[in-house]
């Protein structure tokens, strides 16, 4: 068995006693934490901030991306996949911009799928039976699930997130018992059509499996044929503005705490709007570097209080081992505003424990200009 040395907490210097409290004037935080904020941590204090960068060379760089203006295969090519923008082996992450109904049925024999709708409404068709979505849905589709999308408007933004390979499941609440966050009442899963409306002529279903498609048509339609189902494996939903905030008034919560679904290798965390913590508490995200994993951020709604110059459907990518935290206009915004109750964002974070790579296709949506953007 390999040695694990005791947990020892030392200090040097005059830090505070407690972790993301009031800080001395002319002194910042930084958290140094392991696995995901679940494992050791040590607080460093230092007079300067870790971004106060004159320049940065080399490939460790933050990261930022606007989807909005980006054009998908699928917008142009209704028969197109959803466009990969970034990927590792447990997860791989699209997006779709489908402007009408899907022709073919998908099927992913690779892994679990998880759909956040951005923007957009409709029906899934599916195995299961047919469930509608809308704004900020999270949809999960269980590996070789065969479904497609009939969405009611052509103003559409999904965001696909596989877990390659693995499943969704839902993160054990512990003490705060199996309804926090997320009560399980509030899913939603498919009903069987009363009268099937499909017609049998022939049918496609594409099925992914390895990175590859196969295409199988049928002389019938291969979903609406079910006429009953039972068991715990299905395509089932929950609105991110369902999801219930943990929060403390006297200490900031790492986002570990917002954890919203777990997969092997990533986790999927939700931020929905909140009470802030006490004025003489740290209320805004603090210095950090997760140095484990990958972290990267969709702004969907709201006021994003950490971040400057953050558009909607904006994605930021924050690699390990350099540190990261909030913009310095976020000190005056949130931190030093007493009269600042609440915060008022949503959006949809997914920490990756292996690095992610970035396609080339979200790279000609990147913005240039946001490691500068810590500066004062």
């Amino acid at each position: 068995m390999p040695y694990i040395p005791p947990r020892f907490p030392k200090k040097q210097g005059n830090p505070i006693n407690k972790a993301h409290g009031t800080i001395p004037d002319g002194q910042i935080e930084i958290e140094h934490g392991r696995k995901g904020f679940f494992g050791r941590v040590s607080h460093l204090y230092k007079s300067n901030k870790p971004t106060s960068w004159s320049r940065v060379e080399g490939p460790l760089q933050h990261y930022a991306f606007s989807l909005l203006r980006m054009e998908t295969d699928d917008q142009r090519d209704v028969y197109a996949n959803p466009t990969l923008l970034f990927h590792n082996n447990d997860c791989k992450i699209s997006l779709s911009k489908i402007t009408t109904e899907m022709p073919y049925y998908a099927r992913n024999a690779d892994g679990d799928l998880n759909i956040f709708v951005h923007k957009g409404q409709g029906i899934m068709e599916s195995d299961y039976g047919r469930i509608a979505f809308r704004r900020g849905d999270y949809i999960i589709i269980p590996r070789g699930t065969s479904y497609r999308l009939i969405p009611e408007t052509t103003d559409n933004f999904l965001l696909h997130i596989e877990a390659s390979d693995s499943q969704y499941d839902l993160p054990d609440r512990g003490m705060l018992g199996p309804t926090a966050q997320i009560d399980p009442g509030m899913i939603e899963t498919p009903e069987l059509p009363d009268n099937p409306t499909r017609p049998d002529d022939e049918w496609e279903v594409r099925i992914k499996k390895y990175g590859q498609y196969t295409k199988v048509f049928y002389p019938f339609n291969p979903v609406e044929d079910t006429v009953a189902w039972k068991g715990d494996v299905t395509v089932w939903k929950v609105n991110i503005r369902d999801f219930n905030p943990i929060m403390s008034p006297k200490y900031h919560l790492p986002p570990s705490a917002h954890t919203t679904f777990i997969a092997r290798g990533f986790v999927i965390c939700s931020f929905v709007p909140r009470p802030l913590e006490d004025p003489d508490v740290l209320r805004i995200p603090f210095y950090h570097s997760n140095i484990e994993y990958d972290e990267l951020l969709f702004y969907h709604d709201g006021e994003f209080f950490s971040r400057h110059g953050i558009d909607e459907a904006d994605v930021t990518l924050h690699p390990p081992g350099i540190l990261h935290g909030p913009q310095p206009q976020a000190f005056d915004k949130v931190q030093n505003n007493s009269a600042k109750t609440h915060t008022n964002e949503y959006a949809v974070m997914i920490d990756t424990r292996a690095p992610l790579h970035i396609t080339d296709a979200v790279k000609t949506v990147e913005k240039k200009d946001y490691m500068q953007s810590w500066k004062e």
